[in-house]
């Protein structure tokens, strides 16, 4: 062998032991290194290679003109502050009336009342009271006694009266929240069967309910006007003590309501691109320096040591939550290294694609910023890759990664989030890669309700034409759809995935292999066809994938095209095993698994249809020849090793691997019926079925009970047709 060529099948070697061996963790870990580095590096490449400036001082005098190189979108800080004051002026605050605290208040002041009317001594009086936080004198003590015994009706009079007060609600109002008062009242919020209803109320209503020393006298001496001057100085000073706030200022709810309100009354002002805001030999001054810094700013992106600890660390928690997700979705994701380069690739992909708008010079808070992301691409290549939890997954962390490179850019962030999202609801029925661009026509009509949406809670009517918004999130649909084809296939070389269109490409009759296994063992063919239309219907009857049981069974006997001859199907009258000990023939039929597995390999068949065929006998007993190794006159049956029969295939790890074998055995098993009939198939189905049940060979496929029962109703039901009897037409008579 020439050296160039031992040196680079020494390479090949190289790459395939590492990509096949399933412990190269230290290889992962190189790799998932390197590409935080190389992501962080792109994201953070536009503050190495774009200029920066300096901003001048206030007095200072600009030594050249300060002009706009692009549309600049600024904050008016001043106008913003007048906005603010405004609205926390005009927004009332919130109160809750409590009714459980005054309704306990009162039972305190009614036992107060119910002592001093029961007990003569003061001295008794202040141990029973001493927990009620009520401190009386004895002077009124006895004059209120001396009220309760002259009215017996007082107590009630006086409770009914503090029940009025607490009812209309009593309240103690900060100096704090006066002046907002005046202008725009509070709100006093009650729980009504626990929902909390909001009533408005005027200064003038919020004045009456205050607690206040004046306005305390004016209820005490009003209601109680029958008492003397000193008794109802004692009663206002026992109603001062006892009194209490039940409307009491929600601070959280009110700031939250405020901040509500806060959030879109920022004044933003625009700077047309080649506008000069500043000459040269002008002064900066307060009222031009927001212009000048915002001008300034658009040109610069200088990163600070704070912004970059940030991007680290919201990087390095992305990538830690894209691992816990993906683990628990597919625990076994991260095993086979061709995952990890796939992801690989689609996250420099989506880093180079966020980032290079920016280096392109597009503004970070512009609203096109999101129509230039093409993440619906990849969730729509991760769906037919791997599953929808996946993709869900690799979407949720994604947008959230782009919301944070494009500095919270809310439009933008909703639109890729949402259009990614609606192709969950695009994609349903796909089967060739054309169908994928009808998928993109659809995206294009709800990237445009999508666009009609984000107008509806933005002022970007005022700042671009509408019509380019359209555009744009048409241009997006069409693009992600083409992408994604691109991707897709990249996937199926990387991955060696079993795709949709992957499959119909193998379930093709002219397909390669199947095209060989039709000239040299055409008994073994029309067996897997047998065997694939049955898996593929059962399949579909439990939910699994039904294509993917298909060629499964058009390609789990592959192995039996090096020795045809060796199999019944390929038979005729002569039987070749006849002439072969039983343990010769059965390291023949074992082997044809070995080597389907490895012309499978040979061929780049996807995974799974190499699972399959690995599995498709599981580690079963090879009855046949087992029985006639026991009954051969040369064989003492002490000495025959059971385990030499059996195959050494793994059992199947996955429903549509054990549906393919079920449906080997019971379509090689339905050939030994002469006539076939509803009992007599049901029954020879059944017995498999309990059989490789009994021995274990379903348990870690994922088919329940139901699974099974379904299934072999279904058996049945496709047997019977394929092997229905017919009409025996007669023979015309000789003359």
């Amino acid at each position: 062998m020439p050296i160039a060529e031992m040196k680079k099948f020494k390479l090949s070697a190289f790459f395939n032991a590492i990509i096949h061996n399933k412990d190269n963790l230290f290889y992962k870990s190189l790799l998932t290194l390197l590409l935080f580095v190389v992501v962080l590096f792109v994201i953070l490449g536009q503050y190495v290679f774009r200029k920066t400036v300096t901003i001048p001082k206030i007095n200072s005098v600009l030594t050249k003109d300060i002009e706009a190189d692009r549309e600049v979108r600024y904050l008016d800080k001043d106008e913003t502050k007048r906005n603010e004051e405004v609205i926390r002026l005009s927004t009332p605050a919130i109160f809750i009336h409590n009714e459980e605290i005054s309704a306990n208040m009162i039972q305190v002041v009614r036992t107060v009342l119910v002592l001093i009317s029961q007990i003569e001594k003061y001295q008794d009086f202040t141990l029973q009271i001493k927990d009620k936080n009520v401190e009386l004198s004895e002077q009124q003590f006895q004059i209120l006694k001396q009220i309760i015994s002259n009215d017996p009706g007082f107590i009630d009079q006086y409770l009914t009266f503090l029940f009025s007060v607490y009812r209309r609600g009593t309240i103690k109002l900060a100096e704090n929240i006066v002046s907002q008062i005046e202008l725009s009242g509070i709100i006093i919020g009650r729980y009504q069967h626990d929902k909390l209803i909001e009533t408005r109320y005027s200064p003038d209503e919020i004045y009456d309910m205050e607690v206040t020393k004046e306005g305390n006298k004016l209820l005490v001496f009003d209601q109680f006007s029958q008492l003397n001057k000193l008794e109802k100085e004692v009663l206002l000073n026992f109603y001062n003590k006892t009194v209490i706030t039940n409307i009491i200022y929600d601070e959280e709810l009110s700031e939250m309501r405020l901040n509500n309100k806060l959030k879109n009354q920022y004044v933003y002002r625009k700077i047309l691109k080649g506008e000069i805001v500043a000459e040269r030999g002008e002064r900066v001054t307060p009222e031009n320096i927001d212009q000048i810094v915002a001008v300034l700013t658009s040109k610069t992106n200088k990163l600070e040591k704070s912004s970059f600890l940030a991007y680290l660390m919201i990087l390095l928690i992305l990538f830690i939550l894209a691992y816990l997700f993906l683990k628990l979705n597919d625990k076994n994701y991260f095993v086979d290294l061709k995952n990890l380069i796939f992801l690989i690739i689609i996250v420099l992909m989506y880093s180079l694609n966020i980032s290079m708008p920016i280096y392109l010079g597009l503004e970070k808070t512009n609203y096109f910023y999101g129509f230039m992301i093409i993440l619906p691409a990849i969730t729509l290549t991760f769906i037919f890759l791997y599953t929808k939890a996946i993709a869900a997954m690799i979407t949720a962390v994604f947008s959230i990664a782009f919301f944070v490179v494009s500095d919270f850019n809310h439009i933008a962030f909703l639109y890729i989030l949402l259009s990614s999202l609606s192709v969950f609801f695009t994609i349903t029925e796909v089967k060739r890669r054309i169908d994928l661009l009808l998928a993109g026509l659809l995206m294009i009509a709800i990237n445009l309700i999508l666009a009609v949406f984000l107008v509806q809670i933005t002022d970007f009517i005022t700042q671009v034409h509408l019509y380019y918004f359209f555009i744009f999130a048409a241009l997006n649909g069409f693009f992600s759809a083409i992408l994604s084809i691109g991707v897709i296939a990249l996937g199926e070389i990387i991955l060696n995935s079993p795709s949709i269109f992957r499959l119909q490409e193998l379930s093709d009759a002219s397909a390669p292999v199947l095209k060989e296994l039709f000239d040299t063992a055409v008994g073994t063919y029309n067996h897997s066809i047998l065997v694939a239309n049955l898996a593929e219907a059962a399949a579909i009857e439990i939910g699994a994938d039904g294509v993917l049981a298909r060629v499964g069974g058009y390609y789990h006997d592959i192995g039996k095209m090096d020795n045809p001859e060796y199999f019944i199907e390929n038979q005729g009258e002569f039987n070749i095993h006849n002439q072969l000990k039983p343990s010769i023939s059965v390291t023949i039929i074992k082997n044809h698994v070995k080597k389907g597995v490895e012309r499978a390999k040979k061929e780049r068949l996807p995974q799974k249809i190499i699972d399959i065929i690995a599995q498709h006998h599981g580690n079963s007993l090879i009855k046949f020849f087992y029985a006639e190794a026991l009954k051969s006159n040369d064989a003492n049956k002490q000495e025959i090793q059971k385990d030499l029969y059996h195959y050494k295939g793994e059992n199947p790890q996955f429903p549509e691997s054990a549906i393919v074998l079920l449906a080997d055995q019971v379509e090689a098993a339905s050939r030994t019926l002469k006539k076939p009939t509803m009992s007599n198939v049901d029954k020879l189905i059944e017995a498999i079925f309990s059989e490789r049940f009994q021995e274990g060979s379903l348990d870690d496929s994922g088919l329940t009970l139901k699974d099974l029962t379904k299934i072999r109703k279904i058996f049945v039901k496709l047997l019977l047709g394929m092997y229905h009897s017919r009409i025996e037409y007669p023979q015309a008579e000789k003359k």
